[in-house]
């Protein structure tokens, strides 16, 4: 036994390893009867002092403890919360402990008892209806608590589950563990699942212990003997799983076989398979991971489509629902970073548009300064932001125009080819979606016909092979009419007259790259097709966007022994690189223009592959090793404060190496350290002037304003509400709000938030902006000489007043503003000055990327940098 220092007295704890409450003393369980007698004799008698002395709230639940531990030893499955108290015990015990605690006045004894009393509920539903009769304030605040403890028990129960299948099959080790600790583990695991409410991730802790179970034979016949029940979910969760593992399976098998190339017989086995595994899965969650599957599978193939509607109708519409719930998942994740980026571009124009002159002036010259100094693709990105400001400030134009007309007849051909790009995305994707929805309805009729026709010939045999034998025919033709039957045809559609389709459709050339080497994060951006022309197999393969508004693009192809592409943004460089190590390629050969062959040469030096064809600068060697410094891992030793949690169970090594998305929290109502930094340099420069005091103090105001009314959050509504400080009830009450953003969950954090949330709930998409200060009035806390609370007192103080707005409307809004102000603003005349400098014609600058897609290499290219 380890030793320990605690804080306090000693308190009920969950139960060990050893499946033992610890607390002492613990007298005998079968001295529980007496003790009790005993203690009401002594009441009787009038006895207080004596009886207080012996009958306790502590001492029963000493008593209580005892009896849990002596049952547990008999049934190790056993909840510590199932001991069984006597009726007539458990009246006695409530009247006792209602009137003991209400002589306590120390907090800590308070809060121990508590603590019994709570545990007395757990254990006897007679107690715990006694003790509500008896004091009902009692009850519900012991109810709480045992709340509470249910909470922390259900929280601790999976991280434990996955921590003991970590030790029953630790990583590179091939010995098993001793028998008594896997009947450890298994009994803590049966109370794990015990405590874990019905649902997905109940079926995965079960799954996992079934795992455990199939491969240990210790574990499992210990997990049956103390939980049978639990042993069965557990084995049957298991054996869902790997009927979704299967699916899985076969989907990343096809996914290897060309469009629309799987043959008739082919399609009939897998959905012959699929329709079983599907049969044979009853949790929710692990139906609609298979059924994303086989709605992939039909997708790609129309074969299996044509099969799957015929031989299992319900599974093939359960596959399109779930498919469909799957794109509008992943269509709502792009149209949340969609609107973020849209917020953040309406920002731009708004913090344009509020420029003063002096301001655009200044703002201009810092833009040509970037410009000139800048690579091409920072100079692509401050290019985009400078279109922004010139169509939103008039200012910023002519300063422009004024100090580099070079540059601002650059900006004007930019934004030319901006709209243009941005007409011809949505002309592309509407022509795009009407071409895929004519072919995928003539497909699926040549499928059906196909099927149809190979299904006739195969009755045909049936009834010829049948013939010989008149007594057994008519029942199995019957039979196999059944099992061959053809859906109805449209007459405008006829079947090949090849006599076998089969043959023609599974002509195929091996792929240049097998798509399981491939990561799921490369096909989850693209979708990986054999490329062909007509008649002709090109023995290639093409990588096109999966989504976003370049959907359906090619991005790059793969002939083999090269990997070409026209474009060179480092999403596609980096995939390039990815499908080069996929191919096992040590040494690449890298040719093309100086940006993409230096960023090729960055993202294979990142893989460990050797470039060619490129020699890099001292500033490429210098992002290289920063970005190999950030992903390698970084050694530490840190305080010994783990010391205090070693009998708490702690999380699997893979739970750790993925941690959850952690709040951060915004005070809305203080200044951040930039924004004192600017306030204080403003305030030297001012005192330096002697412009007077009045004066400074007026402009810092304004200052202070102009920083805060920059504030502007967007995101997603998570809760909003009035608590403590950073929910710390030490600390004042404030008001927050809880934003879902792209970053993570923000909490942002001020009183007048209070006022600007009155309409919004949550799921709403909004943009939140602290518009400055109002004067009010607050209650101030008045303390006394030793610093306690004595009353309250009014103040006179200013209130950061907020507005939110919903993300649509203030979209909306701005558009609305844009028009009339490109309606009422004059129109710029350029003047003729036969001595002003002429610039060299340029040429014709390549495609660029969506908006969107510059937006997410900008912020990946300032991490890099």
């Amino acid at each position: 036994m380890s030793n320990t220092i605690t804080e306090g007295r000693d308190r009920e704890l969950p139960p060990n390893r050893n499946g033992e409450v610890l607390r002492t003393p613990t007298p005998a369980a079968n001295e529980l009867k007496s003790e009790i007698l005993q203690a009401s004799a002594y009441k009787e008698a009038g006895q207080g002092d004596a009886m207080r002395e012996r009958s306790s709230i502590e001492s029963r639940t000493d008593l209580r403890l005892a009896a849990t531990n002596e049952a547990m030893r008999d049934d190790p499955a056993r909840s510590a919360a199932t001991i069984v108290v006597e009726q007539e015990t458990a009246r006695r015990w409530a009247d006792l402990d209602g009137n003991d605690f209400g002589r306590i006045r120390s907090d800590s004894r308070r809060e121990n008892a508590l603590e019994a009393i709570a545990g007395h509920m757990r254990a006897s539903p007679e107690y715990a209806a006694a003790i509500n009769i008896r004091s009902p304030i009692l009850a519900e605040s012991a109810r709480v608590l045992n709340d509470e403890r249910v909470k922390v028990e259900r929280e601790i129960a999976l991280p434990t589950i996955e921590r003991n299948a970590g030790e029953l099959s630790p990583r590179g080790s091939v010995a098993a563990l001793p028998e008594a600790d896997q009947h450890k583990l298994a009994q803590q695991d049966a109370k794990s699942l015990a405590v874990v409410p019905a649902g997905h991730e109940r079926h995965l802790a079960a799954a996992v212990i079934g795992e455990n179970a199939r491969h240990h034979a210790p574990y499992r016949e210990e997990l049956e003997r103390v939980a049978p029940q639990l042993a069965h979910e557990a084995s049957a969760a298991a054996i869902e799983r790997g009927v979704v593992r299967a699916v899985n399976q076969r989907n990343n098998e096809l996914m290897v076989v060309p469009r629309d190339a799987m043959t008739v017989a082919e399609a009939r086995e897998a959905v012959r398979q699929d329709q079983a595994a599907m049969g044979a899965i009853k949790d929710a969650g692990a139906r609609y991971q298979a059924a994303v599957s086989i709605g992939n599978n039909a997708l790609n193939q129309s074969v299996y489509r044509a099969e799957l509607q015929i031989q299992a109708p319900e599974v093939a519409q359960e596959a399109q629902a779930a498919t469909s719930e799957n794109d509008r998942r992943i269509s709502e994740k792009e149209n949340r970073k969609a609107a973020e980026f849209a917020a953040m571009q309406l920002a731009k124009a708004e913090r344009a548009m509020g420029w003063t002159p002096e301001q655009a002036a200044g703002q201009a010259r810092k833009d040509v300064a970037s410009v000139r100094t800048a690579d091409a693709t920072e100079r692509h990105y401050v290019m985009g932001d400078m279109v922004i400001a010139a169509d939103r400030s008039k200012a910023y134009g002519i300063a422009l125009a004024k100090d580099a007309p070079d540059v601002a007849r650059e900006v004007e051909a930019r934004r030319e080819r901006d709209a243009a790009d941005r007409a011809a995305v949505e002309q592309r994707k509407g022509n795009l979606s009407a071409a895929v929805q004519a072919r995928a309805a003539l497909i699926d009729a040549a499928a059906l016909a196909a099927v149809a026709n190979v299904r006739k010939r195969e009755t045909a045999r049936a009834v010829e092979q049948l013939a010989g034998s008149p007594d057994t025919a008519t029942q199995q033709l019957r039979d196999a009419q059944q099992s061959l039957r053809a859906p109805p045809l449209d007459g405008r559609v006829t079947a090949p007259n090849d006599p076998d389709i089969a043959v023609q459709q599974a002509r195929a050339v091996k792929r240049p790259v097998d798509e399981s080497d491939l990561s799921q994060a490369l096909l989850t951006r693209f979708i990986v097709s054999h490329e062909k022309r007509g008649l002709l197999d090109k023995g290639s393969t093409e990588f096109s966007f999966r989504n976003g508004e370049e959907q359906g693009r090619v991005a790059f192809v793969d002939a083999g022994k090269a990997l070409r592409t026209e474009r060179e943004d480092k999403t596609t460089i980096r995939a390039m690189v990815e499908v080069a190590s996929a191919k096992n390629w040590k040494e690449i050969t890298v040719s093309g223009t100086d940006d993409f062959r230096r960023n090729a040469w960055i993202e294979a030096s990142l893989h460990g592959v050797k470039v060619k064809g490129y020699e890099p600068r001292e500033a490429d060697k210098q992002i290289l090793a920063e970005l190999q410094q950030r992903t390698t891992p970084t050694n530490a030793i840190t305080a010994a404060e783990q010391e205090q949690k070693r009998d708490k169970p702690s999380v699997s090594a893979r739970t750790q190496a993925e941690p959850a998305p952690q709040r951060k929290h915004i005070d809305g109502d203080a200044l951040t350290a930039h924004e004192k930094t600017v306030l204080d340099s403003s305030r030297t420069i001012l005192n330096s002037k002697a412009l007077g005091d009045q004066f400074t103090q007026a402009a810092l105001r304004e200052l202070e304003s102009k920083l805060r009314g920059e504030r502007v959050y967007v995101g997603e509504i998570v809760d909003h509400g009035r608590a403590p400080y950073q929910f710390n009830k030490d600390k004042d009450e404030s008001y927050y709000v809880t934003l879902k953003t792209r970053a993570g969950e923000q909490v942002i954090w001020g009183k007048g938030l209070a006022e600007a949330m009155q309409e919004r709930s949550s799921g709403e998409q909004v943009v939140l902006q602290n518009i400055g200060k109002r004067n009010v009035t607050v209650q101030e806390r008045v303390h006394d000489a030793q610093g306690q609370v004595v009353g309250m007192r009014p103040k006179e103080s200013q209130l950061n007043a907020w507005k939110s707005e919903l993300l649509s409307r203030f979209s909306e809004k701005a558009r609305t503003d844009l028009s009339h102000r490109s309606a009422t603003r004059q129109p710029s005349l350029g003047v003729y000055d036969a001595k002003a400098p002429r610039a060299p014609e340029q040429p014709a600058a390549p495609a660029r990327p969506s908006e969107q897609q510059r937006h997410a290499d900008q912020q990946r290219n300032s991490r890099e940098r």
